[in-house]
């Protein structure tokens, strides 16, 4: 048995209230343009993240956020507008790191892989994917595949 119990099935998650459905509505519209992917979804929740500020489920193109770093009321946030954003740095900035792995992450550890050399890769990835969103956006037509 681990230390840390696995995350929830998202089934048995307890649904978010209404004021952090809406928000959670709200920040999904924000990330789009962040990721440069329309595909994606965020829930921010208290608990949510999977025990870690925020986290990217490539599988299913979700975000999750742990409203716990939400330090105001949810009903009062519009992260449509930037001088809001400055209310909650760190749900932001969680919230900008996730749609950099949605946006370039790629790599996944192939099985039987040390813990080690994965933790230096995941490392490694961590860094490479916050350089590779503080790029400006590259001119000229875009990409038609990544």
């Amino acid at each position: 048995m681990s230390a840390t119990p696995p995350a929830p099935a998202p089934a048995a998650r307890p649904r978010p209230a209404a004021a952090w459905l809406a928000f959670s509505a709200a920040m999904t519209a924000q990330v789009p343009a962040i990721a440069d992917r329309a595909d994606l979804t965020v829930t921010v929740a208290p608990g949510a993240g999977r025990g870690a500020p925020a986290c990217f489920l490539p599988a299913t193109a979700e975000i999750e956020v742990n409203g716990d770093h939400l330090p105001v009321d949810p009903a009062t946030c519009n992260p449509a507008r930037p001088a809001y954003r400055e209310r909650y740095p760190a749900l932001w900035g969680a919230t900008v790191h996730e749609c950099a792995h949605a946006a370039h992450s790629r790599w996944r550890a192939p099985e039987g892989t040390s813990a080690a050399r994965s933790a230096a890769a995941t490392a490694l990835e961590e860094s490479r994917i916050e350089a590779r969103q503080d790029r400006p956006p590259p001119r000229g037509p875009r990409l038609a595949a990544r």
